[in-house]
């Protein structure tokens, strides 16, 4: 903040040879752009994508078979308020959702404790068969240990892909070549649901955990009214106040007033919010 001093840490470390220095931990970063030329360049990818959401089933219940069956996605609109897919002639229009965990590299026996982060994302266009396969997963970076960043420290891991995910949403991007279209096709991209464990989400939405004062990222209840079980009762929260409160904790003119802020509203800035059409509620 504007207030705050340097922290005059180190951030590299000298190296014998050639009086050089190197970084003391590296993030390392898969471009996007980079990622998808090389996915829609395999002759399988394209012909397995899914463009439109699925019609909806008969029955006298509503059941959501897969992601692409939920209402987020059937009415997800484009910048200009008409449905994002089915995408017009020569474009490919791509939803993805976001993971992010920590895991200890040394395994669950030894008593050594390390935090090595992976954030990675799956194409939702793809079947369910063909999602999750390790060549499909797009692994977006490697978080260095040996322990999590702390709260907002996040958002400098996620500031790289939110660059590239500004661009991929509008104007896209336009790949010069694909398996299945050799003269070049205009690819666009949109990031909907994150899916994590409660600490990671939080961690990455900019919310308070579930054992804050606001425990529920749907709705405003306390953590000490938790006994209330009348949904209809439960202050409901709303995109437009929380981008409001985001906003204002990022401009903060020092960490104290951050605290607060966190403090009173369960709410921090996330880089996520860059993005125009991405509701953390």
């Amino acid at each position: 903040t504007p207030s705050d001093s340097p922290c005059n840490g180190r951030v590299s470390v000298a190296k014998a040879k050639n009086n050089g220095s190197t970084p003391i931990r590296r993030f390392i970063y898969q471009s996007m752009v980079a990622w998808l030329s090389r996915f829609l360049s395999r002759p399988d990818i394209e012909v397995n994508l899914q463009h439109s959401p699925s019609p909806r089933r008969g029955g006298n219940y509503h059941v959501d078979y897969d992601v692409w069956d939920a209402d987020g996605i059937r009415s997800f609109v484009d910048h200009d308020g008409r449905p994002f897919l089915p995408p017009p002639p020569g474009q490919h229009r791509l939803l993805f959702s976001l993971n992010v965990d920590w895991f200890n590299p040394f395994g669950k026996t030894t008593s050594a404790r390390v935090d090595i982060g992976a954030i990675y994302m799956i194409c939702l266009n793809l079947p369910p068969v063909l999602r999750y396969r390790l060549e499909n997963v797009y692994l977006v970076g490697v978080i260095p240990g040996p322990s999590e960043p702390h709260l907002h420290q996040m958002n400098h891991f996620l500031r790289p892909l939110v660059d590239e995910l500004v661009k991929l949403w509008s104007p896209g991007v336009y790949l010069t070549r694909t398996y299945q279209n050799p003269g070049g096709i205009l690819v666009r991209c949109a990031l909907l649901p994150l899916v994590c464990d409660l600490p990671a989400s939080r961690k990455v939405s900019g919310m308070q955990g579930h054992s804050g004062t606001f425990f529920c990222s749907h709705c405003l209840l306390k953590n000490s009214e938790k006994a209330n079980f009348d949904y209809w009762s439960w202050p409901k929260r709303s995109y437009e106040e929380h981008l409001r409160i985001a906003d204002l904790w990022r401009k903060a003119p020092d960490s104290k007033s951050q605290k607060d802020i966190y403090d009173n509203h369960g709410i921090r800035w996330t880089e996520l919010l860059r993005l125009p059409y991405w509701d953390p509620i």
